[in-house]
């Protein structure tokens, strides 16, 4: 379209949302809007209004930010957080979308645009309005911020505030389960008050009233749209957009004549009725209520009560919801809106708490009169019946919902899901949705005027839309989860047998993978280049070079997080796979050689822990370091680098800084990687989504040039990939440049080869237009990619490579299930026994009862797939021969004390107390930090309860984090804990076994154990590991932390005793530059050997069990401040049986002993050291280092902008 050329927009239907789009149309000098509506004038039914942060954003930049703040109830504040907690019920809910569309378009000077309604004014059925954030700020680009100012509930102001509190409300005992804190908070609107800003900022001429729309027609020859109304007008445009209601005419005829679409010409019902009315404050008992304080959210089962206040708190919006499913996706025949008595809403919510019924009471009481009244100041207020019953869309409906497949009748997975529908309000900007939104147009524009307007309609939702509101979830209780559906990705091999690169040097296998890579991404375009950056790449069908997904997930086991794998239906081949216990486990395990079995993220706090934990599982799962000819697989290690919150106060980890010093950066955050890269080859690294010292991991050139690259020699035949929009971030969250077109340029030139996302195959080919970086760069990328594809053997034939010859026979075998059987023994940590453990044979009749007793799903973590099993706890102990009287007693964390007095009965009657609890991926995962380390929910007091009881009684701790453990450990009416973390498809049977003493427990806690209090004295964004007085912070793991810690790290105690003793006597003094001349002959001088302690290991009791040889060393040498010791090494020793003994060997290298100065070099440095070994200390030892300090590393120095020293 010519600059010149003026779009004539007509916009059919003139309530809120046509009016938004008007006004923001009308902005625009190219674009001429009109609305066409069939009533007289623009009005407004209803009352209230929610807006949230993005909302008032697009106020503001619509100009209109004064106007609404006269009425908001809360300023906006850009400080965004969530803070969840856990309920068992849940409802469908109501979203809600506005788009500013007309208004926005007007801005444009060639676009005009026209608003038709049928109605003889603007109106609105409904009271109150929410937005938040993201539509403010959509409003502040309109300009229109200052104006809805006037009319928000409140002003709204930058503070943080709750946008949503969740409470369980069909019960007299009620509780809040999960609160929603955003920037802004929730801002709210009255609806005709809302409307109202709109209207008066329509230009003159752009609304047409009493036109109802009835059909459309495509003028071909002239070109355009004519439309033709109910009262026989004509006119034409350009763009139809419809916005005329639920019984849209643009709808009913663009989808008619289409039998795939027809379904959805008329509304469906949701099954749901909402009882809707307002209530004057003064009305209320007391004149107050919670709700005007903050939007609250009443759950009960298939119900749910919305309330919050509106019009500068003087009324309170309320709208109850209720729902029968078996009427979902109905075609609703009467009224959608009709009266009701108040006997009927009543007992509709009989037996609810008392605030809702409170307000029920006083709604069903309300009348036109008083609410007139109470609005009686607003001159321009459209007034809602005081009670009627709104049938909601079934598209609205569905918004929302949670059922069964979703979540198998587990209430505690209830929370990371409704987080997930708050996720697209804080990690996305409008200026991001546009982009999205154009990206939209491009793909769909020249297809036809009909998919235009479809593609345009899509773009603008995207763009533009205010934010729904994410109601309470419908959840049905019946059978177990079921994963979720994987389509399969189509993947083949290329031919270098028949196909087009047959005899091309990509083929040739006498040539080394970067030269055939190199040949290969030579006769790429640019095009293709770009479609191949991303982790779901479509390949080159003219050169035979298939699809391929990058993004495949294995951290315990395959499994179909990634949908680089997909299981094949229960019953055909690769339907299932062995589920190994969480690395957790495995590092509690502290037995290399069997990480090495099992070639499975995060063992443990100790660096050297995890390094080894890294180099074990690389040797195994890539076939060796560095084998030949094919690897076995390719790693990625991950999250490079600092990558240590998810969510804490409003930071995330898409915005969140991680500000290391160059010191803690290369002694304990860069240690796993440089043992990933430099030692054990892997072939993979992924960027992580945080900055570190204020650079985007995912843009840092000095993290993975200059340090992966250059400092560790990573080669050009293996690739860092980005985390999931982690180059996205770079602009809509990190802000760190202005443009994805540059987000992806700074990328791709830092070393992000590959693009987990579409940031790459979206905006790489405008930022080479803008020379913002080149193909060429581009290039090298590729190549690393398919060089890495090239060692794997993706281009050779198949019968000449061993992993090709694998088959359905070789998964989930005997040997693979035994083995995970042999982690989750392993990994037990016994961390209190009066003797109890192992149980006796006469105790027979036991009292199972906890939230983790029946886990099965739950016992396999995060990142899992479809195991051949799953044992419970439960069923561990049924095999075992107990009888077991199982009571769930208490969920994890929503404070039910329902099962209370079950649990205490089959207590009461068993021969001994087992409790199952702890934490899961309710309390922690992905994107949900813990903000206590306290036991959550109502745990603790059932577990002093059943304590009380009197018979032996033991504590199952499960969870990867540690809650506090004091009074469990004090009280001498718990006889034993054991932890278990997440142990895997054979769990229960290793839990089982371990207590009645099949096998004894061994483990080491792979992480310390902090006091409740720990979280009110460190800052959670502070990223220092020394403790600092003056800022408050105690300390960081085992090594710096300055308090008492409930349990340390490496504590675990065993079923039998020990004596330890040096094999032979250590060395007292060591030469400094006799170490470093030796250490020459190795690979790198911090590899070089130090010394090697044999420790003999005596079991001195009556009971076979391993024993780990944990060897520590603490030394004031060196740089202040000292740690309280460093972990060296250690081993573990198997089946020591009564009365025999073996040898601990434990191998040190100089990088171990060695500490780091504040530039990152590791040195030698003379002095007085200490050995311990054990937690606590059994056997100790003193040497000397003598001689001048040598210096082992040079750690790259960072750029002066990067470096920090706080």
């Amino acid at each position: 379209m010519s600059t010149e050329k003026t779009l004539r927009v007509a916009i059919c239907g003139g309530g809120i949302s046509g009016l938004c789009l008007a006004v923001a149309l009308s902005q625009h000098e190219h674009i001429k809007v009109d609305v066409w509506e069939s009533a007289e004038r623009f009005k407004e039914l209803g009352a209230g209004l929610m807006v949230f942060a993005r909302t008032w954003r697009i106020f503001q930049l619509l100009g209109l930010e004064a106007n609404f703040s006269a009425a908001t109830h809360t300023k906006p504040d850009p400080s965004v957080g969530y803070q969840f907690r856990r309920s068992d019920l849940g409802e469908e809910g109501l979203g809600w979308h506005f788009v500013p569309f007309p208004f926005a378009l007007s801005k444009y000077p060639h676009i005009q645009v026209d608003v038709y309604e049928a109605a003889g004014r603007f109106k609105e059925i409904g009271a109150g309005v929410m937005i938040w954030h993201r539509t403010w700020h959509i409003l502040e680009l309109l300009g229109l911020d200052a104006q809805f100012v006037k009319v928000t509930d409140s002003d709204p102001v930058p503070d943080m505030g709750i946008g949503f509190e969740y409470r369980r409300s069909d019960r007299k005992d009620a509780f809040s389960w999960y609160f929603v804190e955003m920037p802004y908070g929730c801002i709210r609107f009255h609806r005709a008050h809302f409307l109202d800003v709109f209207v008066d900022n329509l230009p003159s001429g752009v609304a047409h009233f009493g036109k109802r729309l009835v059909s459309y027609a495509e003028r071909h020859a002239e070109g355009g749209i004519e439309l033709t109304f109910a009262d026989g007008a004509t006119t034409s445009c350009d763009l139809l957009v419809g916005c005329d209601g639920i019984k849209s005419t643009v709808r009913k005829q663009m989808l008619s004549g289409r039998p795939e679409l027809e379904a959805h010409v008329e509304p469906r019902w949701s099954g749901s009725i909402a009882y809707r009315g307002l209530i004057p404050v003064v009305d209320l008992p007391g004149g107050k209520h919670r709700a005007m304080d903050h939007p609250l959210m009443y759950c009960g089962k298939n119900k749910h009560v919305v309330v919050y206040s509106i019009s500068r708190g003087t009324v309170a919006n309320v709208v109850a919801f209720a729902s029968d499913m078996g009427k979902e996706n109905a075609v609703y025949g009467t009224e959608w809106v009709t009266e009701c008595p108040k006997e009927e809403m009543l007992e509709c919510f009989a037996g609810w708490e008392d605030e809702v019924s409170v307000l029920l009471n006083v709604l069903g009481s309300a009348t036109p009169r008083t609410l007139d009244s109470a609005l009686a100041a607003y001159e321009k207020t459209r007034l809602a019946m005081a009670n009627h019953v709104v049938r909601e869309s079934y598209r609205a409906g569905k918004m929302f919902e949670f059922n069964d497949e979703e979540f198998g009748g587990r209430y505690e997975e209830l929370g990371p899901g409704i987080a997930a529908r708050w996720d697209y309000l804080r990690e996305s900007t409008p200026e991001g949705e546009w982009k999205k939104a154009q990206n939209l147009l491009r793909e769909s524009a020249m297809s036809g005027l009909v998919s235009f307007v479809a593609a345009f309609s899509a773009a603008l939702n995207v763009a533009v839309s205010a934010s729904s509101i994410p109601a309470a979830p419908n959840v049905t209780i019946s059978g177990s989860k079921t994963p979720a559906s994987l389509t399969p990705y189509a993947f083949d091999f290329p031919d270098c047998n028949n196909g087009p690169m047959a005899d091309h040097a990509v083929c040739d296998r006498s040539q080394e993978p970067i030269a055939r890579a190199q040949a290969l991404i030579d006769l790429f375009t640019t095009s293709e280049l770009i479609a191949n950056s991303v982790h779901q790449s479509p390949g080159v069908p003219r050169l035979g070079i298939p699809p391929y997904n990058w993004w495949s997930e294995a951290s315990h086991g395959v499994s179909w997080t990634g949908p680089g794998v997909v299981f094949a239906p229960a019953g055909e081949n690769f339907s299932y796979a062995t589920s190994f216990p969480q690395p957790i486990n495995l590092g509690a395990a502290f037995d290399d050689p069997l990480i090495l079995q099992v070639s499975t993220e995060t063992s443990g706090e100790a660096a050297l822990h995890s390094a080894h934990y890294a180099y074990q599982f690389l040797d195994g799962f890539q076939g060796g370091i560095e084998p030949e000819p094919y690897l076995k697989n390719i790693a990625t290690c991950k999250h490079y680098v600092a990558y240590d919150l998810d969510d804490w106060g409003g930071v995330i980890q898409r915005n969140f800084s991680a500000d290391v010093t160059t010191q803690e950066m290369a002694e304990f955050y860069q240690v796993p990687f440089k043992t990933c890269v430099r030692d054990a080859k892997v072939y993979g690294v992924m960027c992580s989504y945080n900055s570190v010292n204020g650079v985007p991991a995912c843009a840092d050139d000095y993290t993975m040039q200059t340090i992966i690259r250059d400092h560790y020699g990573f080669p050009n035949d293996r690739w860092i990939v980005s985390d999931c929009d982690a180059v996205e971030s770079i602009y809509d969250t990190h802000f760190y440049v202005d443009s994805y077109e540059a987000a992806a340029a700074v990328a791709l030139k830092a070393g992000t080869d590959i693009n987990c996302g579409t940031t790459y195959s979206d905006y790489l080919g405008a930022a080479f237009n803008e020379s913002l970086a080149t193909p060429t760069q581009l290039k090298q990328a590729l190549v690393r990619q398919y060089a890495s594809l090239i060692r794997l053997g993706y281009f050779d034939p198949p019968e000449i490579q061993p992993y090709r010859q694998y088959t359905w026979d070789d998964v989930s075998t005997p040997a693979a299930e035994q083995l995970a059987y042999q982690v989750a023994v392993e990994g037990m940590v016994l961390l209190k026994n009066d003797g109890t453990l192992p149980l006796k044979q006469g105790l027979k009749k036991m009292a199972l009862i906890g939230p983790w007793a029946q886990a099965t799903d739950q016992m396999q973590g995060n990142y899992y797939g479809t195991p051949p099993y799953l044992i419970s706890p439960q069923m561990g102990f049924t095999t075992a021969g107990f009888d077991v009287n199982f009571q769930q007693g208490t969920s994890i964390q929503d404070g039910d004390t329902d099962g209370f007095a079950a649990a205490i009965a089959a207590a009461k009657e068993a021969d001994v107390i087992v409790y199952a609890g702890g934490i899961d991926n309710s309390v922690e995962a992905e994107g949900l930090d813990r903000v206590n380390i306290t036991w959550p929910g109502a745990q603790l007091p059932l577990i002093q309860q059943l304590a009380a009881v009197g018979k032996p009684f033991i504590v199952l701790q499960f969870g990867a984090g540690q809650v506090d453990d004091t009074w469990l450990l004090e009280n001498d009416a718990v006889n034993a804990i054991v932890w278990g973390g997440y142990p895997g498809q054979s769990g229960g049977t290793a839990i089982a076994d371990t207590l009645t003493g099949k096998v004894a427990p061994a483990g080491r806690l792979p992480l310390m154990q902090y006091p409740a209090n720990y979280t009110e004295q460190i800052g959670m964004l502070d990223m220092n590991l020394r403790p600092n007085k003056a800022t408050g912070n105690p300390g960081r793991t085992y090594q710096w932390y300055t308090g008492t810690p409930v349990v340390d790290y490496g504590f675990g105690l065993h079923y039998t005793t020990w004596s330890l003793s040096w094999q032979t006597t250590p060395a007292s003094a060591y030469s400094i530059q006799t170490l470093v001349s030796r250490a020459r002959s190795a690979a790198y001088l911090d590899l070089g050997a130090f010394d090697t302690f044999g420790v003999t290991v005596k079991n001195t009791g009556h009971v076979t069990s391993d024993f780990v040889a944990m060897l520590f060393v603490k030394t004031n040498a060196g740089p202040p401040p000292y740690p309280n010791k460093v972990l060296l090494g250690y081993s573990r020793v198997s089946s020591v049986r009564a009365g025999t003994a073996a040898i601990a060997r434990i191998s040190v290298n100089l990088g171990e002993i060695a500490r780091v100065d504040e530039n990152g070099n590791a040195w030698l440095y003379p002095g007085q050291y200490s050995l311990s070994l054990d937690v606590p200390e059994h056997l100790t030892h003193s040497f000397t280092l003598i001689g001048a300090p040598a210096q082992l590393t040079n750690w790259p120095a960072p750029p002066p902008a990067q470096s920090s020293s706080s």
